[in-house]
């Protein structure tokens, strides 16, 4: 896992896709939304109900 975090952070965060598959909360959570933003982070289950 940090060797992902080292490569997405190394690249350029324009149009960056980072897609998890294993529940993310706490500490991680609130780094990644400091990161990224709160408005560029969804979940699976609002990602899913996207396409509806």
């Amino acid at each position: 896992m940090a060797g992902m975090i080292f490569q997405t952070l190394s690249r350029s965060r324009k149009r960056l896709v980072l897609f998890i598959t294993v529940p993310v909360e706490g500490d991680f959570m609130i780094y990644l939304k400091k990161l990224f933003g709160v408005e560029n982070i969804c979940t699976y289950s609002e990602f899913i109900s996207m396409d509806k």
